[in-house]
Parts: C-alpha cells; structure tokens; sequence
C-alpha cells in the first residue's frame, strides 16, 4: 500500500523506530548518570553552553555512545525476520543474513558455503566490536567503580 515492500526504505524505517526509542532510553540513563557539577563548574569559569557539550557532556559519553551505537548496528545487522518479509526473495534488497539463506538454498545446503557466509558476516560485526571494545568496557565497568 505505501509501497514499501520490495524497498530499502522498507528495510530502513522499522530499525529506525525500533533503534531510536532503545538509543534514545540508553543514553538518557547515561545523561543523567553525569554529575551536573562539571557543568557548573564549566559554566562557572566562562565557558559557553555549546563548548560545556560538546568538550565536557560528549567526550564523558563516549563509552555510552559506542555502546548504544554498537547495540543498534547488532541488531540491524542480524536482523533476519523483517529483511525476509519486506525484501520479498529481491537479490537487490536483501540483507546478508537473508542472502545467506539463499545462498543455502542455491547450493542445496552446502554448509560450506552456509559457514564461509556466516563467517564473512561477522567480520563487520567483530570489527566494530574490537574498535569499540575501550569504551564498552569503560561504561560496563563505570557503575562498579563508583561509590
């Protein structure tokens, strides 16, 4: 009806409503985890409210944000479900674990070639995960450390 299905948009939409409302809930946790007293503080000694953001508030979120961040592309990229439905067997339209799918089904399920796709899938993934692992330990281990 709105012509989405057999789109990228169609494919794009429902991650981002599903994506937005957990980011948007995560990092608000992390805002008010800051204490307001380096604003203050920073505001206090003259700094103007747009450099309080962006050289005090974001660099304190960083772990938060990568975190957030790599939760969102996880789960964008393994989505299987939806991609099958809304891609509709569309080689164009189709994510990989989707492609995946059809890679088993051409090849009568060679699991060969079922486990090169899985394994290339993943490098993408653990790729993210390896550059944001510092900054997802930092915020894993931040509410351990304060007392």
């Amino acid at each position: 009806a709105c012509g989405l299905q057999g789109s990228l948009w169609g494919l794009i939409l429902p991650n981002i409503a599903y994506n937005v409302p957990l980011s948007v809930w995560l990092l608000t946790s992390a805002l008010r985890s800051l204490p307001v007293d380096l604003e203050d503080a920073a505001m206090v000694d003259g700094c103007p409210p747009q450099h309080v953001f962006w050289r005090i508030v974001l660099p304190s979120l960083r772990p938060s944000l990568a975190a957030t961040a790599t939760l969102a592309f996880v789960s964008c990229w393994g989505e299987f479900v939806m991609a099958s439905v809304i891609s509709m067997g569309l080689p164009s339209k189709q994510t990989v674990p989707v492609a995946i799918l059809g890679l088993s089904r051409a090849f009568e399920l060679d699991w060969g070639w079922v486990a090169a796709g899985v394994t290339l899938a993943c490098l993408p993934v653990a790729a993210l995960v390896w550059f944001a692992a510092p900054w997802i330990s930092r915020q894993v281990f931040s509410g351990a450390l304060k007392g």
